[in-house]
């Protein structure tokens, strides 16, 4: 019997008549063809109800405890929001809105699920730049994480800078976390250049919290990043695997890439980049790149565009132990 292998994808919604913005997708095969299902996410979404998703543009897993993180941009007189679905039964247990964003910026949703602490913190990207955003669901607050942009940060010693200017030439609308290299990866899908910041330290800023912030907040300490260099172009689908790579898509030429990444060393180049597969017909729109549940070495794009005909998954890259 062949495996059943499942996908959650957004569609914002640009129209009143989309009916659905997420979506559960399943194949029989790898390389079977997509068939959709509403498999109860129907229920987790209903137009003008702005107690459910109005136009769902990320989702993310936290594995531990079962729980799925929508980020929805909001709609007509709907906030932005996050909303959390137990896996199991898809019922809403919790909701946060995002008042004081620009929901059609909203772009990105990386959980970072902490077991041994107990915690988890919820990193959310936009196409303002400058800043993420970061809700503790425990707490049931967000606020704001300024991006300062220096030229070398050795240790990485975090200065208590108070209230930090917002820099917005430092991209953060696509976000990814490398846990191997402690390393966040920070870019816009309109930019070439590509930062990094300390994992560790925005871990530590999002641990230590004081109890006065409110939501919206722009915390009193900021996350230091350095410029990297450039990717090869434009891109979508940014993403790290568990081997420290990081893979996206040159959307120009639809090649999905792997990046190596060596701290302290030489700004990116292409000679950095290993090419995975080029392909107009597999990789037409790509909108994430993740990887398998069971051992994380299956690395795949997925193409979710209206167009039903091109909603598929492809394998990029299988990584060696």
């Amino acid at each position: 019997m062949s495996a059943i292998f499942k996908t959650l994808y957004t569609l914002p919604r640009r129209k009143p008549r989309r009916r659905l913005t997420t979506t559960v997708n399943v194949y029989d095969s790898p390389n079977s063809e997509l068939y959709m299902t509403d498999e109860n996410t129907s229920a987790m979404q209903k137009l003008y109800d702005c107690h459910r998703v109005q136009s769902a543009v990320a989702v993310d897993l936290d594995k531990f405890r079962g729980h799925l993180y929508v980020l929805d941009s909001g709609y007509d007189n709907c906030q932005p929001k996050i909303i959390v679905y137990d896996l199991k039964t898809y019922k809403c247990i919790q909701s946060v809105e995002l008042g004081g964003l620009n929901g059609s910026r909203l772009a990105t949703l990386v959980v970072d699920a902490r077991p041994f602490k107990g915690e988890t913190r919820v990193y959310v990207g936009d196409a303002h730049g400058g800043r993420i955003a970061v809700l503790d669901p425990d707490r049931n607050i967000w606020y704001i994480i300024a991006l300062l942009h220096i030229q070398n940060y050795g240790s990485a010693v975090i200065q208590d800078y108070r209230r930090p200017e917002i820099y917005q030439d430092v991209p953060a609308e696509c976000i990814a976390v490398s846990k191997l290299l402690s390393s966040v990866y920070l870019t816009s899908k309109r930019s070439h250049d590509l930062y990094t910041a300390s994992f560790k330290d925005l871990r530590n800023l999002t641990s230590y919290v004081t109890p006065n912030v409110k939501n919206g907040d722009v915390l009193p300490v900021g996350l230091r990043v350095r410029w990297e260099g450039v990717k090869l172009g434009v891109s979508s689908g940014l993403y790290a695997d568990i081997q420290g790579g990081l893979n996206y898509v040159y959307t120009r030429d639809f090649v999905a890439v792997r990046l190596s990444l060596i701290a302290g060393d030489a700004p990116v180049a292409a000679e950095n980049h290993k090419v995975l597969l080029q392909s107009y017909d597999l990789l037409p729109a790509v909108t994430k790149i993740f990887t398998d549940n069971a051992n994380y070495l299956q690395v795949w794009a997925l193409n979710a565009v209206p167009n039903s005909r091109n909603r598929h998954l492809v394998k990029i890259n299988t990584l060696t132990l």
